[in-house]
């Protein structure tokens, strides 16, 4: 059906701060549609209060999550084996996904804001974050909830990052107080009950949550080793072998400390005497001494300010540190050895090591702006097993320039370089094949997308003011877009150019463009000037004509499809135009009572959609100029009221764009608000309504339901420029306990930094803005496939691209309750019994490879077309790796047990044919996800015609002999 859409990727929108995390999974790819056992390389990081995962192994983009966090999503962390991925937003709320249950997992709030996290290296179910001055460490209770572990609270500033020993027993934590602390975390001993009655709230005894000792805070008593040697904040600390120590500052200076048996008095005295560097000791018998300071920066401006650093891990202690003027640097770093400086000294010559930190890398990756966010990563990272990976890649993320890099700096090369547009996204197209779609900018930009990875193919610039609209032509060889500067330019997509620009002969602006079906003519609309529609030959570039009628601005033009000779327009003028262009340009008005806002022809040419300002749909009939029926649309667009609106009545909304479907059976309508309308263009009926976003304290105008506490005499609380020490009872506020106001500063606003990332800067960089600072969602454009699989959609936060859900499509697998039999041995039977397709996509489901091709195997010849064409398309993937492995064995190139036997060539190739005539949409749409199968599949059958064509050579003189040789039997 065309409604059943689901939001699938967001792509366009710039980098806005937040965590960026190179990880590894193992199970499964982002498609989920693979076998078991297979990994893939993902690139996490924030989009808005959603989390995006760049999978870098298909070259695909999608979301990690359909969930949503309240806020701005700031701090990203994932486990070493990434099956568990922590994200928390600006308010504290934490939301914990796994690759195989994305839709699922524990959620909660975290007590503040999360200024750094961390999971432990020994557990998916255990991490620490940093709130305030506090460090705590929390626990994930059978997937579903969050509770407490330990709290740390020896930070007499707030903690800036933390980080786990390699054994996952000690916690490392800087802070504003420019001290590096070392805590210890004490291993569980308490009996699963306790901890169950503990997670479920039952805290009575008074002791934290590993029943050590707890003040009345509830933080734990444990003494920490300070380490004071920095003049500057830390910016990070990490564990290396041996139990050392790397630190470093927001000055550029690295210092390894190095552990040390706890000295006497005495012994502490002479090391001050004779050293610079300090020693310090701590309970529980650890002692550091400063073994060296290094400074990692570079001469210059920017080049002395670390902003973020990253480490890989103690085995491979690689440090990467990035600085405020764009450049990152890469560390090899010195190893920890046991013992006095001069045996240290000694042991490390010996291995080769230095003694102090080697620089293998520099390179400027955003000259000129600093690098927010940056760590290690790479393919190998997770795939050895004895801890000696390396890490060849480094993702880095920078916000003021909006994009995000994963470069390899042992081959100097990209792996993946994205960088959305920098303000609003106003018009979207889709190419008539649909593997690709463009989009339009206020940033003077024309950007083309591939439609599967949903990554950037060009840019394309050249204008100077926003870019109003963007459209196909020529069976999408050529994008056309036009802008408020009064051009059109016309961009060759194969080579990647602007071939013809198209000038209006007043100064303009142009709000609107689109080209007729045969893309000979092209067409603009003026939103200034004598409101004129000009129409230019493409292959001359020539103004055939300048068509007048229109009073207001033109915000829409639609060429009639094939044998339609019309030209549809309509204005501000509450009036829709039809101009004959290709006749006597004549044109015939049909009267709205309010401006119109948006139009869209029917795929037949028979029916004109126009969207007014009232909120309505009104479909016209252009052949005998009546109105043949309107949608009353007005409590449908989403517009509520907002906390500024009291207990006012619901604001009206109007839709700013409609688009038909490929078939014109459903209309496409969405506006000032966060819902998508389906209608049915027929009945004329709400067939569904898309929630694009649940973020309300991120975006204004879109609450459903507004506390009326919050709203004073003097207006809504949160819209009050008042600190919150102000008097807000003489305001109306309800007072708290004691008899005092209640503090309004407890949640922040939703315009405020907090609510967007961190920084006021952040917030004057978010599209879609309003006077005071609020940010209004909204969708100014939808542009459907021509095959209906895929929805774009122009929004506040960028580009939406929604694909054809896959959970509501048939499965004969949920029939009949085939989670009680779906069995590696039920399902041996069910194929024993003839239902091969139950069977086979039970097999695959389960990832059992060998059962998968047995029940193939089993399958007659001629019903192998027909359980190949009701395959589910979810389960194409792992059904070409089978068939894959299937033509290895079959043509004996394959390795395998002693005693396989080999499935018969004939067959095997039967089942690819099938599915390559059967699943050629399919395949075609997870293209990343099937090209390696597919690269098998080729690669063996050209091994076996190779053996075939030299078996032949050598047998061709035996077989001339046989044929010329008359034989007696």
């Amino acid at each position: 059906m065309a409604h059943a859409l689901a939001l699938n990727a967001v792509c366009g929108a710039p980098f806005r701060g937040g965590d960026v995390v190179l990880t590894t999974t193992r199970t499964h790819t982002m498609n989920h549609a693979s076998a078991a056992g297979n990994s893939s390389a993902l690139l996490l990081h924030a989009s808005g209060a959603r989390l995006l995962a760049s999978d870098l192994s298909a070259g695909a983009e999608r979301l990690f999550s359909p969930r949503e966090a309240r806020a701005a999503l700031v701090r990203v962390c994932a486990s070493n084996d990434g099956n568990a991925v922590l994200a928390v937003d600006a308010d504290g709320l934490a939301l914990l996904m796994t690759p195989d249950h994305a839709k699922h997992g524990a959620a909660g709030n975290l007590g503040g804001a999360v200024h750094a996290a961390c999971f432990s290296p020994r557990r998916n179910d255990e991490f620490a974050t940093c709130v305030g001055r506090l460090v705590k460490v929390w626990r994930v209770f059978q997937r579903e909830r969050f509770y407490l572990r330990m709290t740390f609270g020896q930070c007499t500033a707030r903690a800036t990052h933390v980080s786990y020993s390699p054994d996952g027993k000690y916690l490392v934590v800087c802070s504003e107080d420019l001290a590096v602390r070392v805590l210890k975390l004490v291993d569980d001993n308490e009996p699963a009950a306790k901890a169950r009655r503990r997670a479920e709230g039952d805290d009575s005894e008074g002791n934290d949550e590993d029943g050590n000792d707890a003040d009345a805070d509830g933080e734990s008593k444990i003494e920490p080793v300070i380490l004071h040697g920095h003049r500057a904040t830390p910016v990070g600390a990490w564990f290396g072998r041996q139990g050392g120590i790397y630190s470093i500052g927001q000055d550029g200076v690295v210092i390894g400390w190095r552990p040390m048996e706890v000295p006497t008095a005495k012994e502490m005295q002479a090391h001050k005497k004779k050293r610079r560097l300090p020693l310090w000791a701590g309970a529980d018998g650890l002692a550091y001494g400063a073994a060296w300071k290094y400074f990692a920066g570079l001469p210059g401006p920017g080049g002395r300010d670390v902003t973020a650093a990253a480490f890989a891990n103690a085995e491979a202690p690689l440090l990467v540190v990035g600085l405020r003027n764009g450049a990152f640097r890469v560390f090899q770093m010195p190893l920890f050895y046991n013992g006095a400086a001069d045996a240290v000294a000694k042991q490390a010559a010996i291995e080769g090591q230095s003694a102090m930190p080697v620089e293998l890398h520099t390179l400027s990756a955003a000259p000129g702006a600093p690098l927010d966010s940056i760590c290690f990563g790479g393919p190998s990272a997770a795939a050895a097993d004895d801890g000696k990976a390396n890490y060849p890649w480094i993702a880095i993320g920078c916000k003021t320039l909006g994009q995000v890099v994963v470069w390899d700096w042992r081959r100097e090369t990209y792996v993946m370089r994205q960088r959305g547009h920098s303000y609003q996204v106003n018009r979207c197209a889709v190419s008539p094949s649909g593997e690709t779609f463009a989009t339009a900018s206020d940033d003077g930009t024309v950007k083309l997308w591939h439609a599967n990875s949903c990554h950037a193919i060009a840019t394309y610039s050249g204008h100077a003011a926003p870019v109003a609209d963007v459209c196909f032509m020529q069976a999408g060889g050529v994008v056309a877009s036009a802008s408020r500067d009064g051009t059109v330019r016309l961009h060759d997509v194969t080579r990647h150019r602007c071939f013809r620009v198209l000038t209006s002969p007043e100064a303009a602006p142009l709000t609107c463009l689109r080209g007729d079906a045969a893309g000979d003519v092209i067409a603009a609309g003026s939103g200034g000037g004598s409101f004129l529609i000009y129409v230019w030959a493409v292959r001359t570039g020539k103004l055939l004509d300048s068509l007048s009628g229109h009073t207001a601005p033109i915000v829409g033009v639609r060429f009639a499809p094939h044998g339609h000779p019309y030209l549809a327009s309509t204005s501000w003028d509450k009036s829709l135009r039809l101009w004959d262009v290709f006749g006597t340009a004549v044109n015939e008005s049909f009267a709205h009572l309010h401006d119109a806002t948006a139009l869209d022809y029917k795929p037949d040419g028979k029916e004109i959609a126009v969207a007014t300002l009232d909120g309505a749909v009104t479909f016209w009939d252009p052949e005998a100029g009546q109105a043949r029926g309107t949608i009353d649309g007005k409590r449908h667009v989403g517009m509520r009221r907002t906390a500024a609106d009291g207990q006012g009545l619901p604001e009206g909304g109007h839709f700013q764009c409609v688009a038909y479907s490929a078939n014109g059976e459903t209309l496409y309508a969405a506006g000032l608000g966060p819902y998508l309308c389906i209608y049915d263009s027929v009945r004329r009926v709400l067939l569904r309504r898309v929630e694009m976003t649940a973020a309300k304290r991120l975006w204004n105008a879109i609450a459903d339901r507004v506390d009326t506490r919050n709203i004073t005499e003097a207006g809504a609380r949160s819209m009050l420029d008042v600190a919150p020490s102000d008097a807000l009872g003489a305001l109306g506020a309800r007072p708290g306990r004691g008899g005092s106001a209640a503090p309004s500063a407890s949640i922040a606003p939703r315009h405020s930094a907090a609510a967007v990332g961190g920084s006021p800067e952040a917030v004057l960089d978010l599209p879609g803005m309003r006077a005071g600072g609020s940010l209004v969602y909204s969708i100014r454009d939808v542009q459907p496939s021509s095959d209906g699989t895929r929805l774009v959609a122009a929004s506040t936060e960028g580009v939406l691209v929604l694909a054809k859900d896959t959970g509501v499509a048939f499965d004969p697998v949920d029939l009949g309750g085939a989670g009680a039999w779906a069995t590696p041995a039920a399902v041996a039977r069910r194929a024993a019994e003839g239902e091969f397709l139950t069977g086979l996509v039970a097999a695959l489901r389960l990832g059992e490879t060998a059962l998968a091709e047995r029940v193939m195997l089993a399958v007659p010849a001629a019903e192998v077309e027909s359980v190949v064409r009701d395959v589910p398309d979810a389960l194409v993937v792992p059904l070409l790796e089978v068939l894959a492995a299937c033509v290895g064995k079959a043509s004996g190139n394959a390795s395998g047990k002693d005693g396989d036997s080999r499935p018969p060539l004939e067959r095997t190739l039967t089942w690819v044919r099938a599915l390559v005539a059967a699943k050629a949409p399919a395949i075609s749409a997870r293209g990343g996800a099937c090209a390696p199968p597919l690269r098998a599949v080729l690669g063996e059958l050209a091994a076996l015609q190779r053996d075939i064509g030299e078996a032949c050579v050598r047998n061709r003189d035996l077989l001339r002999f046989c044929c010329s040789t008359a034989l007696d039997l």
